[in-house]
C-alpha cells in the first residue's frame, strides 16, 4: 500500500480536498485502486455535535458516520463508498498571493508553511500551489469549474511526479478522463437557467449546504440546465421579518416567486420553521416544483395539516411537545438510540409515483439518514385520505419515508438525505426530478401565480387525486426517461 499526504496551510477553504480528491481521480484513471483517509482535526469532539457554523455541512456515511465534509467531495469525486475507517494520504496546498502593485507572485506564506510541516516531521514531495496565473512546480490556477482540476494536473503530468515518488510508474496506465472531462466541458457550455430556491437557516454559512449544492449542479447537468441558486434565509418569509425589516422579507419572497423550484433541506431546532411551512404552502398551492429533505418533508406535512386538513395547531412534537395534533414524533429504533443515522432500506409502496419512476422503477433503494422525528402513524390515515400519498415506507410499513401530491407537477418529501449519494454524472433521482419539472415549468409556465404570503387561500384538492392521476403534462413519462439517460452518462 502506497500513500499520498495532501496537507494545507495558510487559510482555510482554499481547495486542499479538491486537490486531494482530484489526485485520486487521476491516480484511478491510472489503473490504481484508491481510496481516502481523512486526518480529522477535530481530536476529542464529534463533528456530528458542531454547528454549521464552526463545522459546515456534516457529512453522512452509510455506516452511520457523522464526518467532516471533505469525505463527501471524496466519495462524489472517487465515485466510493467510504466509511469511519476513512478518517486518518507528501502533497501540500498553499495560497501564492499576488500583490496588486507590485503585480508578482509571493511565495513566503508557503515558505512559511512548508517551515512549520517540516518542524513536524513531515517534508512533501510535491508543491499544489493555487494562484490566479499558472507558475508553480505544480499550478492549480482558477478554473471555470472544480471538474477541471483533474485535467489540470494530467496536463503537468502530475501523477508521474507522484507515481515516481510511490515507486508505481511501470504498474500503471496512461490516465484516460474522456467521460469526467465530458461532463466538465458539458457544464462550461450550459446557458439555459434554471433557478432554484433554497430556503435554510443557514444559508450565511458558505459551506453548510455543500452536499445540496453539488447534488442540485449533478442534477442541472444531466438536464442541460445552468444551475442558479438562490439562497434564502428561512426566517426573512415570516411576518415577524416584515414588521421588522421589511426590505429583507420583500428580497426572500422575491426571491422565492422567482424561482422555478423550491428546495428546503434538512436541519435541527425552532429557527425558521413557521417560514419554511410558507415555503412548502406557497409550493404547494402555486404548482411549483418542490423537493423538502428531512425537515424539508417534516414541513410540508405540517402545513398539509394546517391547510387542507384544517388543523390550525398540527405541529411536531420537536417544537411543540404539546401539540394536540402531532404530525411528527419520535421513533427510536431501539431503547438506547434517539438519532436514526446512517444507510436505510426504503421500500416502495407502488410503482405509480413519480420518486419509483425516478429509481428506475425498482423495489427499494438505500438512502442515508440522519433525523430523530418522523412522521406520526397515527396520522397517516388522515393524511392521506386528503390527497397526501406516502409513497415509500420502511420494510414493517411503520416509518414513513417518502411523500408525494399526486396531482402536483412535483412535490416530493423524503425522510432521508438523497444528496450524501450524488455523483457527478450519477445525479441523485430525486434531485433530477426537481430540475427536470423546474425546467419544464419554464415552458409550460409551471402554474405559479404572483399572490402574496398573506392571500394564499387553501384550494380544494383537484377531483384527479381519486384515480391517482396527474396534471404534470405527461412529466412522469419524462422522468422515467431521465432515469435511463442518467444511467447512460454515468457509464
Amino acid at each position: 500500500m502506497k500513500y499520498v499526504v495532501v496537507t494545507g496551510g495558510v487559510v482555510s477553504g482554499l481547495g486542499n480536498g479538491v486537490a486531494a480528491s482530484s489526485i485520486g481521480v487521476v491516480l484511478k484513471a491510472c489503473g490504481l485502486r484508491v481510496t481516502f483517509i481523512k486526518i480529522d482535526p477535530y481530536l476529542n469532539t464529534d463533528a456530528g455535535t458542531m454547528s454549521p457554523d464552526e463545522h459546515g455541512e456534516i457529512f453522512v456515511l452509510d455506516d452511520g458516520s457523522e464526518v467532516d465534509m471533505d469525505l463527501g467531495n471524496y466519495g462524489r469525486f472517487l465515485d466510493a463508498e467510504l466509511t469511519e475507517d476513512n478518517t486518518f494520504c507528501s502533497v501540500h496546498v498553499s495560497l501564492v498571493p499576488v500583490i496588486d502593485i507590485v503585480g508578482e507572485q509571493k511565495t513566503k506564506p508557503t515558505q512559511f508553511s512548508v517551515q512549520s510541516l517540516r518542524e513536524l516531521g513531515l517534508t512533501p514531495n510535491l508543491l499544489a500551489c493555487r494562484s490566479a496565473a499558472v507558475d508553480c512546480i505544480v499550478g492549480l490556477s482558477n478554473v471555470p469549474n472544480i471538474w477541471h482540476v483533474p485535467s489540470l494536473l494530467i496536463g503537468q503530468k502530475a501523477h508521474e511526479a507522484i507515481l515516481g515518488v510511490l515507486g508505481l510508474p511501470c504498474l500503471t496506465v496512461e490516465p484516460k478522463l474522456d467521460a469526467w472531462m465530458d461532463i466538465a466541458r458539458t457544464y462550461d457550455q450550459l446557458h439555459a437557467p434554471v433557478r432554484i430556491a433554497v430556503v435554510g437557516k443557514d444559508t450565511n454559512v458558505s459551506n453548510a449546504y455543500r452536499s445540496i449544492h453539488e447534488a442540485i449542479l449533478h442534477a442541472s447537468v444531466a438536464c442541460q440546465r445552468r444551475l442558479v441558486v438562490d439562497w434564502v434565509p428561512a426566517s426573512d418569509l415570516d411576518e415577524e421579518t416584515a414588521n421588522q425589516s421589511p426590505d429583507l422579507h420583500e428580497k426572500a419572497w422575491s426571491l422565492l416567486k422567482g424561482a422555478d423550484g423550491v428546495l428546503v433541506p434538512g436541519g435541527f431546532g425552532h429557527g425558521g420553521v413557521e417560514s419554511k411551512i410558507l415555503a412548502a404552502k406557497y409550493a404547494r398551492e402555486n404548482n411549483v416544483p418542490y423537493l423538502g429533505i428531512g425537515l424539508g418533508m417534516h414541513v410540508a406535512v405540517i402545513e398539509f395539516a394546517r391547510s387542507v386538513l384544517g388543523l390550525k395547531d398540527a405541529n411536531s412534537a420537536e417544537f411543540d411537545a404539546g401539540t394536540r395534533y402531532p404530525c411528527l414524533i419520535q421513533m427510536p429504533e431501539d431503547s438506547k438510540l434517539q438519532m436514526c443515522v446512517g444507510s436505510r432500506r426504503t421500500f416502495f409502496r407502488t410503482m405509480d409515483c413519480k420518486s419509483a419512476k425516478l429509481y428506475g422503477n425498482v423495489r427499494y433503494v438505500d438512502e442515508r439518514r440522519r433525523h430523530q422525528y418522523e412522521v406520526n402513524p397515527d396520522m397517516v390515515g388522515e393524511l392521506e385520505s386528503a390527497g397526501a400519498k406516502f409513497v415509500g415506507t420502511d420494510e414493517a410499513g411503520d416509518r414513513m419515508e417518502i411523500l408525494e401530491l399526486p396531482w402536483h407537477q412535483y412535490f416530493v418529501g423524503v425522510q432521508f438525505h438523497p444528496e450524501f449519494k450524488s455523483r457527478p454524472g450519477k445525479p441523485s433521482p430525486l434531485f433530477t426530478g426537481l430540475i427536470a419539472a423546474a425546467s419544464s415549468g419554464q415552458q409550460n409556465g409551471g402554474g405559479m401565480t404572483q399572490q402574496s404570503p398573506s392571500n394564499l387561500e387553501k384550494r380544494p384538492i383537484p377531483a384527479k387525486v381519486a384515480s391517482g392521476s396527474t396534471t404534470s403534462g405527461g412529466l412522469e413519462d419524462e422522468l422515467l426517461g431521465l432515469h435511463v439517460s442518467g444511467a447512460a452518462l454515468a457509464h
